[in-house]
């Protein structure tokens, strides 16, 4: 399939650029969420898919990659159509018009009848660009669906994600709520959960009525040339964005990750959750978009140390090694033995004076995966990422827009330091 490309989004959660890994060839182009129009089709291609002149989003392999390119030709299995985007700056949704029939008139002169809300705008270029990235955020959270049990703690609202991943759009429905699965009462962690795939983490997990820790960076600033101020603006940024996600708490680092030199602010991150084991909190989940073996074992403490016992779930979407966007044979097998084997720990209830097990279960959610484990691919899960956009509103946070002249910067490191954090960057290909 043949596609004319007007935006493309590169992130910097895959970690592609980290010194020590090796540089592309000549040639590669990179980038691999995008927007555009559909020139031709395949004859394998069925109009239930896309039609020539339709706009699509899709995800490349992250293998190939290729998005920053004017055309680009892209699998079937890998696009989803989309409204046509909309420009919120310029364009107004229509108003609807009463009746031109007399005796109808009549009776609005009599009865006026309230004006009719306009519909919400619909996602914007750069919205679009965005989102399948968020693919990998969704497949995380269907890992946490087996913590959650039945009951009808369920909140309903904008953003609500059904048990099936879908979009929660009929609230009001008793019998749905009734039948619904609940994540009340548990508590989730987020790395990163402000910005990139944990910031749809976040969002999922809270719509499902979860109690959601976001962590963040606490500085995005150079520790020799920090800037208090601007730290100050960053965090409550965050706190502000993160709240109207509906996240209970925001957990900031001591922002040693950016004068850490090459690791992406793992220390950081594990002093920040080796200060909640200190303080006793206690955790049901943890979703890490950082990655390292010190976040998995910082995790897997956080996780044992409730006295609850019961099960607990740990999931990556980066792995042991940030540096390798593709998994290698042995990063697969080991960290597929660690999935199968879990971990285990006993800990003591006060109040019975007995043991509980904790088994903590561990899912890796790897950005080169084609089928997720319920055997849906890229496109099954593009499709219920648009709806949620559409219905519920859930769409993604544009932080930086690049001319294409300037995407040279984001992958030579003069860009917005939050890149350093798991953030993104959309670029305009054309138009």
């Amino acid at each position: 399939m043949s596609i004319s490309r007007r935006a493309a989004s590169d992130g910097a959660s895959e970690k592609e650029t980290k010194s020590g890994h090796s540089r592309p060839q000549v040639g590669f182009i990179p980038g691999r969420s995008f927007v555009g129009r559909v020139l031709e089709c395949g004859w394998e291609v069925c109009d239930e898919v896309a039609r020539r002149g339709e706009w699509v989003v899709g995800l490349l392999d992250v293998r190939k990659s290729g998005a920053l390119a004017e055309f680009i030709t892209a699998d079937r299995h890998r696009i989803h159509r989309v409204p046509h985007p909309q420009s919120h700056a310029n364009g107004s949704q229509p108003t609807a018009h009463s009746s031109s029939d007399g005796h109808l008139h009549s009776h609005s002169n009599q009865y006026p009848a309230p004006p009719a809300a306009a519909p919400p705008p619909g996602p914007t270029l750069e919205e679009l660009a965005l989102l399948p990235f968020a693919l990998t955020a969704y497949r995380a959270v269907r890992t946490l669906i087996g913590l959650e049990g039945f009951g009808t703690g369920v909140r309903r609202g904008v953003g609500a994600v059904s048990p099936e991943g879908e979009p929660e759009v009929d609230s009001m429905s008793e019998e749905r709520h009734r039948k619904g699965r609940s994540a009340a009462g548990r508590r989730a962690l987020v790395l990163n959960g402000h910005t990139g795939t944990g910031a749809f983490v976040a969002r999922m997990l809270a719509a499902r009525g979860w109690r959601v820790c976001v962590h963040a960076p606490g500085t995005l600033s150079d520790a020799a040339t920090g800037c208090t101020e601007a730290d100050k603006a960053h965090m409550a940024t965050v706190q502000a964005r993160t709240r109207a996600w509906g996240v209970e708490e925001v957990v900031f680092d001591d922002g040693g990750g950016v004068g850490d030199g090459e690791d992406w602010g793992q220390g950081a991150a594990v002093r920040a959750i080796e200060q909640l084991i200190e303080d006793g909190d206690a955790f049901d989940a943890v979703v890490d978009t950082i990655g390292g073996r010190t976040v998995w074992e910082a995790g897997q403490r956080l996780l044992v140390c409730a006295a609850d016992g019961g099960r607990k779930q740990f999931t990556t979407t980066v792995g042991d090694s940030p540096e390798r966007p593709v998994p290698s044979a042995m990063d697969n097998f080991r960290l597929g033995l660690r999935a199968m084997r879990g971990s285990q720990s006993e800990s003591t209830k006060k109040e019975k004076g007995s043991k509980a097990r904790t088994n903590v279960s561990y899912a890796w959610v790897s950005v080169a995966q084609d089928v997720d484990w319920e055997g849906g691919d890229v496109r099954d899960g593009l499709g219920v990422l648009v709806q949620m956009a559409l219905e519920a509103g859930m769409r993604p946070v544009v932080e930086n827009q690049l001319p294409f002249e300037r995407a040279v910067d984001v992958f030579e490191g003069r860009e917005d330091p939050a890149m350093r954090h798991g953030g993104s960057v959309v670029v305009k290909v054309v138009g």
